[in-house]
């Protein structure tokens, strides 16, 4: 009776609990991170928590205050709250997101078990095992995962391996000899570099997990990080812009690419706030961001069938009961994935803009 315990909103993962105590002198409240199953499928909370103790010591996280069976403790950011859909690609926050990500992947995790290995090709082939696995008793249920036809996501792995850096390629290597020829453009290739290069990175970076002053003050905080893992600088970026569309879609039911996937411009300016906090000697040439642009499609691209992939665990196993993710999946990939795979085959940039540099 001396605690107040407040559900927290907004997550379709874990169940969250602002907890604090009563009275005048009460410490600060605190942030209960309750792990869902369908989480448990796809992140190692082991190696989550070591990571989150790292990020926390570098004030990129929340404090970790004590950790338990099936869950952690933080700190809980007082003042601040996170953003709404329409508040990501503003004036305001594009510079706050984009030098606060470029913070985060100069980190260099101590306790990384695969290093500073690309993660993206083991983790979405033991997500697509996962998935393939997943039955329902409900017949309607079953439909619905059958109209998805995950057997095709393999096929669509297959292909962006060729495209990004994967193994096949030798981490992109490849990729770098065979832009535009024998060499390959200079401009191009730098783009590619910069992009391709492995960081550390946040993976979610949607709405929800951008927390915000209230009232005065400038620089913003990331949550939620059991996806943090590394990857290429590019997917993150990446999907942080897949993030917007997907933002509305958990808050209004709707992915709408052409309506809220970030515009050629506003691509471009994020893009060299980030590379200007990443002191990149070409953070502000105008071609170097149009190419980073461009490449950031293909990215685009993995980073959505990721969340398709992982839809489908979380509607066999999540404890989140009312939220619809066979309609989040069929969304990502219908609406999302074959539009942007539309533009990037175009050679365009989103909504269309030509963007071809090669």
């Amino acid at each position: 009776k001396d605690f107040r315990v407040t559900s927290v909103t907004g997550g379709i993962t874990n169940l969250l609990f602002k907890v604090e105590s009563a009275g005048s002198n009460a410490p600060n409240p605190v942030l209960v991170r309750i792990f869902g199953q369908a989480g448990d499928k796809v992140c190692d909370r082991t190696a989550e928590n070591l990571i989150f103790a790292e990020l926390a010591e570098q004030q990129l996280a929340p404090k970790l205050l004590g950790t338990f069976a099936n869950g952690r403790v933080e700190e809980f950011f007082e003042g601040m709250r996170s953003l709404d859909p329409e508040e990501m690609l503003s004036d305001v926050n594009v510079p706050r997101i984009a030098r606060q990500l470029a913070a985060m992947h100069a980190f260099v995790p101590r306790r990384s078990k695969s290093g500073m290995e690309i993660q993206l090709w083991d983790q979405l082939n033991e997500w697509l095992v996962t998935a393939l696995g997943v039955r329902f008793d409900d017949p309607t249920q079953s439909k619905r995962l059958e109209e998805l036809n995950l057997n095709q996501m393999e096929g669509e792995l297959l292909w962006l391996k060729t495209r990004l850096p994967s193994l096949e390629n030798n981490w992109g290597t490849g990729l770098l000899k065979s832009a535009n020829g024998e060499g390959g453009d200079p401009t191009y290739r730098a783009a590619q570099q910069a992009l391709y290069q492995p960081v550390f990175c946040h993976n979610d970076l949607l709405a929800g997990n951008v927390m915000v002053p209230i009232g005065k003050g400038q620089q913003c905080r990331f949550i939620d990080f059991e996806y943090a893992s590394v990857n290429s600088a590019g997917l993150d970026i990446a999907n942080h812009f897949t993030a917007a569309p997907e933002s509305y879609l958990i808050t209004f039911g709707t992915l709408d690419p052409e309506k809220d996937f970030p515009k050629p411009d506003v691509i471009e300016k994020w893009l060299e706030f980030y590379f200007d906090g990443r002191a990149h000697p070409s953070a502000h040439d105008p071609v170097f961001l149009r190419c980073c642009r461009e490449i950031t499609m293909g990215f685009v691209l993995a980073a959505e069938i990721r969340w398709v992939i992982w839809g489908v665990i979380q509607a066999g196993y999540s404890p989140v009961a009312d939220f619809d993710y066979l309609d989040y999946c069929n969304q990502r990939f219908n609406r999302g994935y074959l539009k942007y795979k539309e533009w990037f085959l175009k050679g365009s940039g989103s909504g269309g803009d030509e963007c071809s540099i090669q």
